[in-house]
């Protein structure tokens, strides 16, 4: 059986350096949402870790540093961006003709998500004006 400490501020089992304990918790959390894993990694309580989400303070970190891990991978992605269409363009290129078609196909596929993607922002945008329109107009639904 392990040994699982429960935080309370004041009470004799707090950590001596809570802060950097507590830190350590919203990385953890950031990176995976398990309550359980960050627990059993921390030796700390899932209740500890309930009573930590429940502070508006808390919960409002474990958000800001998910949403900073995600910016950092989102930034490294569009950093491999250029250099993944400079292989494709050289793939492109390639004197094996597998090579020339799956590069061409992948292209291909690639242009109608982004094709689709922004037939659905558009077709978002209108159903936004319409909704718009109707509340402007008090949903009477009349036509001059």
């Amino acid at each position: 059986m392990e040994h699982v400490i429960d935080i309370e501020p004041g009470s004799d089992n707090a950590l001596e350096d809570f802060d950097d304990e507590r830190e350590r918790l919203v990385q953890l959390l950031a990176k995976d949402p398990s309550r359980v894993r960050a627990a059993k990694e921390l030796g700390i309580s899932t209740r500890t870790i309930r009573r930590r989400l429940e502070e508006p303070g808390f919960k409002r970190r474990v958000s800001d540093a998910r949403t900073e891990l995600q910016v950092a991978s989102w930034t490294a992605l569009l950093g491999l961006r250029d250099k993944s269409a400079r292989v494709l363009d050289e793939s492109l290129e390639s004197e094996d003709e597998r090579v020339r078609l799956q590069a061409a196909k992948y292209v291909y596929e690639m242009s109608e998500r982004v094709r689709r993607e922004q037939i659905n922002e558009e077709m978002a945008q209108r159903v936004a004006d319409l909704e718009e329109r109707l509340t402007q107009d008090g949903g009477s639904g009349a036509h001059e």
